[in-house]
């Protein structure tokens, strides 16, 4: 659930206001669903997940 902004012209380094909202709720969707992760899993699980999500968006 990565958002690439990259256009037919190869990477950009600004992001145009609706792709930046598009990523942003990507991004918000997921913690979304790891905090309900979270209330089903261990806590040591959970924050694992979450360090891994948070490496695969950046």
């Amino acid at each position: 659930m990565t958002a690439d902004f990259e256009s037919r012209d190869g990477p950009r380094a600004l992001a145009t206001p609706q792709e930046l909202a598009v990523h942003t709720q990507s991004v918000l969707s997921a913690f979304f669903s790891l905090s309900i992760f979270s209330r089903s899993q261990s806590a040591s699980v959970a924050v694992e997940s979450r360090i891994v999500i948070m490496k695969a968006l950046v």
